[in-house]
C-alpha cells in the first residue's frame, strides 16, 4: 500500500513541477544572465526519486550559474528540506554508518554516510 501510495504522490509531484503553467519564484532571467537550456535532475523526496527538468541561467560575467526551481523547492545537492533534515536529526543521533542504516530501515531513504555527513553541514539554522 505504501509503494503504490508513494508511487502516486511521486507521479503528481513529477507532474506538477513538469506543468509548462507552473510559476517558478525568481525563474525571470536577471540582468547579465543568459539562459542556458533545460537541464534534468533526479531529485530525492519523502516519497522516493523524481525526474524534474528546470531552467539554467548562467552570468559569465559572474563565471556563476543558478537554477531557479532548486533554488524554489530549497533542493540542497539534490535532496528536498525535509529529507535534509532527517538526514540532519539521524547524523546527530548516531555515527553517519548507523544514520545511514536507519534512515534506509525507517524512511526508505538511501543515503551514505558521507551523504549524511554533507548535507548535515549544509543546514541552515532555525
Amino acid at each position: 500500500m505504501k509503494a503504490a501510495l508513494f508511487a502516486d504522490a511521486r507521479g503528481m509531484i513529477g507532474e506538477l513541477l513538469a506543468d509548462p503553467e507552473l510559476v517558478v519564484a525568481g525563474a525571470n532571467k536577471k540582468p547579465g544572465e543568459k539562459r542556458g537550456g533545460s537541464h534534468a535532475k533526479t531529485m530525492l523526496s519523502l516519497f522516493g526519486e523524481i525526474r524534474v527538468s528546470r531552467d539554467y541561467y548562467y552570468n559569465p560575467q559572474l563565471g556563476c550559474g543558478r537554477y531557479p526551481l532548486d533554488q524554489a523547492l530549497g533542493l540542497q545537492n539534490g535532496y528536498a528540506p525535509a529529507v535534509v533534515r532527517l538526514m540532519c536529526r539521524a547524523g546527530a543521533r548516531d555515527s553517519y554508518e548507523e544514520s545511514s542504516a536507519d534512515l534506509l530501515a525507517y524512511a526508505g531513504i538511501d543515503g551514505s554516510a558521507q551523504e549524511i555527513n554533507r548535507n548535515g553541514s549544509l543546514q541552515r539554522p532555525l
